[in-house]
């Protein structure tokens, strides 16, 4: 398997101004094809090498009062696998992520920001062509939602990042990732004294396509609520504590299978040395 990445960036600090462009390059021969055969098609054949492009555009601005990032990324290629139908499966796919925060200013105590963005989807329709964009699982917009695996069907499209079988819903933990969704995160966080932060983050988020073709399916994920205490009790040390309440959309029912959707809830705490 052969990668190479390129990188052009243009940062200028005396304005807050950055933009740049990424671009990747993934070939392999047909047998260094490392693609799990269930992760797009489950009855489909290797027959091909995977050759893939990614091109990623960032841009970002920042003002004493605003600040602005703005990155999408388009994915296209060949996955070296092949239908029933002898179609060649490719990739055709897309994301677009923004942030914007209004800074705390020097007489107040209170922070807003956004996070929004959307991730194609695999569209079951479209057998020929794989629409699914995953984002890195590392950039999280909510605790619960894309963070944890959720629902009884990939409704995310996600699956060719879960190459494990034995893994699940049940016993997998923070390996699930932003796909086939748009979302919408506004949060606001406020000091409540030199050590202590208080962070609320309301998320909502919807299907971008039906990835299942079940009849009556919905494109509402549904509402989460995090609540996050954040304290620092000496510089470059973070003691973070969260709660995260989920109230599901009808989507996890996924229309005529009718599949439960409770109310989800999680808590953690960690703790971070920056160096």
């Amino acid at each position: 398997v052969s990668d190479q990445s390129f990188v052009l960036e243009y940062d200028n600090k005396d304005t807050g101004a950055k933009a740049g462009v990424f671009y990747q390059l993934r070939n392999s021969s047909r047998e260094s094809n490392d693609i799990p055969l269930t992760a797009i098609n489950s009855a489909a054949s290797k027959q091909g090498s995977w050759s893939t492009k990614t091109v990623n555009l960032f841009f970002g601005r920042s003002w004493e009062a605003f600040q602005i990032k703005l990155e999408a990324s388009f994915l296209t290629g060949d996955t070296g696998l092949v239908s029933t139908a002898n179609e060649s499966i490719k990739f055709d796919a897309y994301a677009v992520a923004a942030e914007v925060l209004f800074p705390a200013q020097e007489a107040s105590k209170w922070e807003w920001a956004a996070k929004f963005g959307v991730a194609s989807g695999d569209k079951a329709s479209t057998t020929g062509v794989n629409e699914g964009y995953q984002m890195d699982r590392n950039y999280d917009v909510a605790m619960l939602l894309f963070n944890h695996r959720m629902g009884q069907a990939d409704l995310l499209t996600t699956k060719i990042i879960h190459p494990d079988p034995s893994l699940n819903v049940g016993n997998s933990a923070d390996d699930e990732a932003i796909g086939n969704a748009m979302y919408l995160a506004p949060s606001v966080a406020y000091k409540w004294s030199e050590k202590t932060d208080f962070k609320t983050t309301l998320i909502y988020a919807q299907l971008m396509s039906d990835p299942t073709l079940s009849s009556g399916t919905s494109k509402d994920l549904g509402t989460e609520l995090d609540l996050e205490l954040i304290y620092k009790p000496r510089e470059k040390v973070t003691w973070s504590n969260q709660l995260g309440v989920l109230f599901p959309g009808s989507a996890w029912k996924d229309g005529s299978s009718n599949f439960d959707t409770d109310l989800n809830f999680g808590i953690a705490t960690k703790a971070a040395i920056t160096f």
